[in-house]
């Protein structure tokens, strides 16, 4: 079933995978789709396509990245959050309120149980920071100099991440003024 959202302006959804599809898609059940391609920007669509397809083939480490990156470069472009702000923004609890201040639909990337106060309450900033400081304990098996491994844990949380954000992108398109008002055009953010 899909997860469509009603409305005027361009939208996007989760669609589901067709069963012969989902089998080979090593758990993954929906994919965004977006009604008008050339309002979505085309440094996303990498983002989002690299993050799918790396975790198709069982990538997971890649696809955490580039799930992370698509939100970073939300938070760093979205027209909402530029006010006030002339720097570079970056993955971080307090920027995640900010944008939750600011109407970006934040809530898509948060367990029941986050806190949005610390980085380290955060499940999404947690797996994501554990990578981006090279901290593979959980997530790769080493096996005394042997073949390195994915454990179990690692497609469940690349997968349970890589549909945040979707989730996240998906309703973020739905609703961003940048999109809605169409000041992203032919795949490209407004100029700052």
């Amino acid at each position: 079933m899909d997860e469509r959202s009603n409305g005027t302006g361009p939208k996007a959804y989760l669609r589901a995978l067709r069963r012969e599809v989902i089998e080979g898609q090593n758990g993954l059940t929906h994919i965004v789709y977006f009604e008008s391609a050339e309002l979505h920007p085309h440094d996303l669509f990498a983002f989002g396509r690299e993050a799918l397809l790396s975790f198709v083939a069982k990538r997971y480490l890649s696809a955490i990245v580039m799930a992370s990156a698509l939100v970073e470069r939300i938070l760093n472009m979205d027209g909402r959050m530029r006010p006030g702000h002339p720097g570079r923004r970056y993955l971080t609890a307090r920027e995640l309120r900010t944008a939750q201040n600011r109407g970006l639909p934040v809530n898509q990337l948060l367990e029941q149980t986050d806190d949005l106060r610390r980085d380290d309450s955060v499940r999404f900033l947690v797996l994501r920071n554990q990578l981006a400081h090279g901290n593979l304990q959980g997530l790769v098996e080493f096996q005394g100099g042997g073949p390195t491994d994915y454990f179990e844990t690692a497609r469940i949380a690349a997968l349970e991440h890589v549909m945040k954000t979707q989730r996240f992108e998906a309703e973020w398109y739905s609703t961003a003024p940048d999109v809605q008002e169409g000041r992203i055009s032919h795949g490209r953010w407004p100029d700052p």
